[in-house]
């Protein structure tokens, strides 16, 4: 496998603007607020495309996954961050084909990538309902709940 290989690489990740300031509550990246720094207890993703693949990956779950206006959108990076976790382009790939079922998508990688962000707004409210117990630090919510998706 050629791991320099990126056909997302020009693509810009997005996720609704909305969410932009819960987002990175939870986002280890860029984690000075004010004179505190952030804990991985709290904040349990390293960067903002963790976050949103974490996001991709719930909402490849759900069954209706209504297409986001981009002006509703922000970017937060473009897909040359993939390349740093290679594995990520090969699970894009395979959730684009489950979804769709169509082979030819892959000939699209704005299509591909168009269906991941439809995804992650589908799937950041689910992780944001994840992280807000207030019972408990996020990354122990994030983890009970995961536990509980995987038995299912």
């Amino acid at each position: 496998m050629d791991y320099s290989y990126n056909p997302y690489q020009t693509q810009d990740l997005r996720y609704p603007s909305e969410f932009q300031e819960e987002v990175a509550s939870y986002v280890l990246t860029g984690s000075d607020i004010g004179s505190q720094k952030k804990k991985p207890i709290d904040s349990p993703f390293q960067r903002q495309v963790d976050f949103w693949f974490m996001a991709v990956c719930l909402g490849a779950n759900e069954i209706e996954i209504p297409p986001v206006k981009r002006d509703r959108t922000r970017k937060f990076n473009d897909g040359t961050v993939l390349s740093t976790d290679p594995w990520r382009i090969n699970l894009i790939s395979l959730i684009a084909l489950g979804k769709t079922q169509d082979a030819t998508i892959l000939e699209n990688p704005g299509k591909v990538i168009q269906l991941m962000n439809d995804l992650a707004s589908a799937g950041i409210p689910i992780l944001l309902g994840m992280l807000r117990n207030n019972q408990q630090e996020a990354l122990w919510s994030l983890s009970e709940y995961i536990s509980k998706l995987m038995k299912e």
